[in-house]
């Protein structure tokens, strides 16, 4: 029987939701949270098959996976796929087989799934029928791709040819993109704050996965000089709504996390 390690990175839970529903549907699967991986500076496995399971930032990967690949050793025959828990363009998951073929390794498969969107500076979380439709949509999907799997079927998903206005569209995004990883988000990891709602409850310093929350006299704050994962776990974990970004709408456009997801489960995978 082949071995199947899923490594994945996880905010609000999304991709760890992905993680665990595949790992039910293949067997000998065991699960691997980046950031732990990270934080030891090393890789060693031996595992048939290599999962990588994130969410997509602005359009593309979080800069964790391709710092994870840069640990990666790659078998020539290893079967490595990956998994986005939001939709995205076929080119991030090009990106990604370029890296891994510097490490020796190849992308076989890949699939990007729509999962609901927690990106509260700028949208509104989705509504709870919303969300229950693409749970629903998303177990159909692993069914199928973890046959694709076990099979070690060549399965990447593929450019479509867009109408013009779309392709001007995407490449707006993409340009939106570019500036956001080039200014970290608009300097987004220093502009965190606990508004009068704050319980001083602890929870946003046990979940950060960068480990730059500090409570000082039951206040949070923010490390400037340790680099934000920017996953906004701790925003959308709080309790009490109380954590904000200056000159955004976090206020008003809801928190959401994976019902399936506890914060425990977030937190673990320091």
């Amino acid at each position: 029987m082949m071995s199947i390690e899923i490594y994945y990175f996880s905010g609000t839970g999304n991709s760890l939701f992905i993680a665990k529903e595949l790992k039910k549907r293949l067997p000998d699967c065991s699960l691997v949270p980046i950031v732990h991986v990270l934080r030891n500076g090393n890789l060693e496995t031996t595992a048939d098959v290599i999962g990588i399971v994130f969410p997509i930032y602005a359009t593309t990967y979080p800069d964790e996976i391709r710092q994870f690949i840069e640990l990666l050793n790659c078998n020539k025959d290893t079967y490595i796929f990956a998994v986005s828990s939001r939709k995205c363009r076929p080119r991030v998951f090009t990106a990604l087989g370029e890296m891994l073929a510097r490490k020796g390794g190849t992308l076989s498969a890949a699939r990007s799934i729509s999962m609901p969107q927690n990106y509260i500076p700028i949208f509104t979380v989705e509504t709870p029928d919303d969300i229950k439709r693409q749970d629903e949509a998303l177990f159909q999907t692993l069914d199928v791709f973890a046959q694709t799997i076990l099979e070690r079927r060549i399965s990447i998903e593929q450019a479509q040819k867009l109408p013009l206005h779309v392709a001007i569209l995407y490449s707006l995004v993409r340009l939106s993109s570019f500036l956001n990883r080039k200014t970290r988000y608009f300097n987004l990891e220093n502009r965190f704050y606990a508004d009068d709602k704050c319980i001083g409850c602890g929870l946003c310093e046990k979940i950060c996965l960068a480990e730059r929350i500090r409570l000082d006299d039951g206040r949070p704050g923010w490390d400037a000089h340790i680099p934000c994962r920017l996953c906004l776990a701790c925003i959308h974990f709080c309790p009490a709504e109380a954590i904000q970004i200056k000159g955004t709408k976090t206020e008003k456009n809801g928190r959401y996390h994976h019902l399936g997801i506890t914060a425990e489960d977030i937190s673990h995978q320091k």
